[in-house]
C-alpha cells in the first residue's frame, strides 16, 4: 500500500483538486491512504480568527469567517458534484462552518483562548478539505471512506509540544485501515496535522504536521512508499527560481536533504518525515501539477558506491568567528563548553564548527553571544559578510572520489576562499569573503554539477 499526502496548494482551488482526483483515479486499484492538509491559507485564517475572537474584534471576525466560508463553498460550486453528493458535502461543510462560528462566539464572550480551544478551532481546516475531497471522489465514481484523524492519531503534551503516542496510534490506524479494506474500501482519506489528546480533546501537531502525519501512518502501516505531493517536481540541483537549468535529482539520501535544509534551501525537511526514516520507508516528492514526472525519491542509503555531487545552495552575510585555542587542556575543554553554551543561549544558527590544532572556526549568522563570551579572555577574530556554499552529494569521503574532488578543487581555487571543509559523506562547505565573486563560483559549480549528473 501507499500513503499519498497532498499539501494545501494541491487542494486550494477546484482545478488543483481535480488534479488530485486524476492522480488518485490512476491509482484507484491500489491500497491508498490519502492524507490531506487544509486548503492553503485556511490554517492561517483560522489562527487569525481565533485571535480576533479573543480580542473581540467583531469586524475582523466576520471578515475572516466569510473568507473561509466563501472559499470552501465556491470550491464546491466549481467542482460541480452530482446532486446527491453536492447536497451531502454542502451539509457537511455548513455543519463545520457552524461549529467554527459557535466556537468563535464562545471565545469572544469568554475573552479566553486556550491551547485546547485554538487546536479545536484550527483543526477545522483539515475537516473541511477532507469532507470536500471525499464527496468529490464519490461523485466521480471513486469509492472511498473518510476517517477521522481525531480517533486515530493520539497525541500528548510535553512542555507545550504535542507528541505522538505511537503505540496507540499504531493500533488505531492498523485496525481502521484493515477493517475498511475488508469492507471494500481500498481508498481511505484522513486529515493530516490533527489528532486528539488522552482526554479525547482535539489536538494538533506543529505547522507542517501533515507531512509528519503521513510519515507516522506510513511507518505504522509499513507502506511501500510515502508520496508527498506539492507544487514542485521534487528536489532540484539548486533553486529553480534563479537557475533555469536546475535539474530534478532522481534519488537522494535524507542526509543530503538535511544539509540542504539547514542551509536554507526550500526542501522537505527530514524531521517532518522522521518516522518514515526510522522505519526505512522511502519518501517520494512529487508535483501535483505535473504528475507524469518522477520527482525525487528519498531513502536512507543509496546502494551504489558512486561518488557524486547532487545539489548546491548558498547563504550570504555569514560570519567566520575564530578563537585561538589555549595550550592548556583544561582551557581547551572550557572553550568547547562555552561554545556549546552559546549555541543553546542564542537564536543564531551555527552552520559549522571546525577545530584545528591551534584554532576553532565557527560559521554563524549571529556572533553577539560568541563575541561577549570570548573576546575579553581569548584571542579572537571575526570575518563578516562571508558567503558559504554547501555542496551535497553521495559518498564524498570515499577514496574513489579523488577525480571528483580534483575537478571541484580546480574550480574553487581560481577564487579566493577562506575555508574548504568536507563535513561528512554528504556535504562540502566552501566559505569565501569576496561576495562579488560568490555568485560566479555558485554558477560555475552548479554547471559542473548538472553536467556530472
Amino acid at each position: 500500500m501507499k500513503v499519498l499526502k497532498f499539501g494545501g496548494t494541491s487542494v486550494q482551488f477546484h482545478d488543483n483538486m481535480k488534479q488530485v482526483k486524476n492522480i488518485i483515479s490512476d491509482m484507484q486499484n491500489e491500497q491508498l491512504l490519502i492524507v490531506l492538509s487544509a486548503c492553503r491559507g485556511t490554517t492561517d485564517n483560522l489562527l487569525k480568527l481565533a485571535e480576533a475572537s479573543a480580542n473581540n474584534h467583531s469586524d475582523l471576525m466576520q471578515s475572516l469567517f466569510n473568507e473561509i466560508k466563501n472559499h470552501h463553498l465556491e470550491l464546491i460550486t466549481n467542482l460541480k458534484l452530482d446532486n446527491e453528493f453536492n447536497v451531502n458535502v454542502i451539509n457537511d461543510v455548513n455543519s463545520i462552518l457552524n461549529q467554527i462560528e459557535n466556537m468563535c462566539e464562545g471565545i469572544r464572550l469568554l475573552k479566553e483562548l486556550t491551547i485546547r480551544t485554538r487546536a479545536t478551532l484550527v483543526a477545522n481546516g483539515e475537516l473541511l478539505s477532507t469532507a470536500i475531497l471525499s464527496n468529490y471522489l464519490k461523485s466521480c465514481g471513486i469509492n472511498n471512506v473518510l476517517l477521522d484523524a481525531r480517533e486515530i492519531m493520539k497525541l500528548y503534551y510535553s512542555n507545550a509540544d504535542s507528541l505522538v503516542n505511537f503505540e496507540k496510534t499504531s493500533e488505531n490506524i492498523k485496525k481502521a485501515f484493515t477493517q475498511n479494506l475488508y469492507s471494500g474500501f481500498n481508498i481511505q482519506i484522513i486529515q493530516g496535522f490533527i489528532g486528539s489528546d488522552p482526554m479525547n480533546n482535539t489536538a494538533v501537531l506543529s505547522r507542517g504536521g501533515s507531512d509528519y502525519s503521513a510519515a507516522v501512518f506510513g511507518a505504522e502501516l509499513q507502506a511501500e512508499e510515502i508520496q508527498i505531493w506539492t507544487d514542485v517536481s521534487g528536489i532540484f540541483s539548486t533553486d529553480p527560481r534563479f537557475f533555469s537549468n536546475a535539474k530534478t535529482i532522481e534519488r537522494m539520501t535524507f542526509s543530503e536533504v538535511k544539509e540542504l535544509s539547514a542551509f536554507g534551501a526550500k526542501v522537505l525537511h527530514p524531521d517532518t518525515v522522521k518516522p518514515a526514516i526510522v522505519a526505512n520507508i522511502p519518501v517520494r516528492v512529487l508535483n501535483t501539477h505535473s504528475p507524469q514526472e518522477n520527482g525525487t525519491l528519498l531513502t536512507n542509503n543509496i546502494e551504489e558506491s558512486i561518488s557524486q555531487i547532487d545539489a548546491i545552495t548558498m547563504l550570504k552575510s555569514l560570519n567566520i568567528f575564530s578563537i585561538t585555542i589555549p595550550s592548556e587542556r583544561e582551557r581547551k575543554s572550557e572553550v568547547i563548553r562555552k561554545i556549546s553554551e552559546c549555541m543553546n543561549q542564542t537564536s543564531g544558527n551555527y552552520f559549522l564548527i571546525s577545530q584545528g590544532i591551534s584554532e576553532i572556526k565557527i560559521i554563524t549568522d549571529n556572533i553577539s553571544r560568541l563575541s561577549s563570551t570570548f573576546s575579553k579572555n581569548y584571542l579572537t577574530s571575526n570575518l563578516s559578510d562571508v558567503a558559504v556554499l554547501c555542496l551535497v552529494g553521495k559518498n564524498l569521503t570515499y577514496s574513489s572520489n579523488s577525480k571528483l574532488l580534483n575537478n571541484i578543487s580546480n574550480i574553487i581555487f581560481k577564487y579566493n576562499i577562506e575555508m574548504l571543509e568536507i563535513i561528512n559523506n554528504n556535504a562540502i562547505y566552501i566559505a569565501m569573503n569576496t561576495l562579488e565573486n560568490s555568485n560566479s563560483l555558485y554558477e560555475e559549480l552548479h554547471n559542473f554539477i548538472i553536467n556530472s549528473i
